[in-house]
C-alpha cells in the first residue's frame, strides 16, 4: 500500500470568505431610530422610571394549555400545512 502525502501550505490566518448576497452595512447606519447615546447604568434610577412587577399572590393559575393534552394517543399528520 503506497501513501500519497501532500504538503498542504499553511496559510498565515484563515480568511473566512463573506457570505454571499450579505450586505456589508457600516456602524453608523444601523438604526435611525436609536439614540447616539449610551446610557449610563450605573446612574441612580429615577423612581417614577422604574417599573415595578405586581407582587404575586400564592394562588398564581397555571394558564391552561388545551393543544397540549398528552391525554390521547399522539397522531401522525401527514398533510403539508401551508
Amino acid at each position: 500500500i503506497t501513501f500519497i502525502t501532500e504538503e498542504i501550505p499553511q496559510t498565515e490566518q484563515y480568511q473566512r470568505p463573506p457570505a454571499p448576497d450579505t450586505p456589508i452595512i457600516p456602524a453608523e447606519s444601523e438604526d435611525p431610530d436609536l439614540p447616539d447615546y449610551i446610557p449610563d447604568w450605573d446612574s441612580e434610577i429615577d423612581e417614577d422610571d422604574a417599573i415595578v412587577s405586581p407582587p404575586l399572590d400564592g394562588n398564581v393559575e397555571e394558564p391552561e394549555v388545551p393543544f397540549f393534552k398528552l391525554t390521547e394517543e399522539p397522531k401522525v399528520i401527514s398533510r403539508v400545512l401551508p
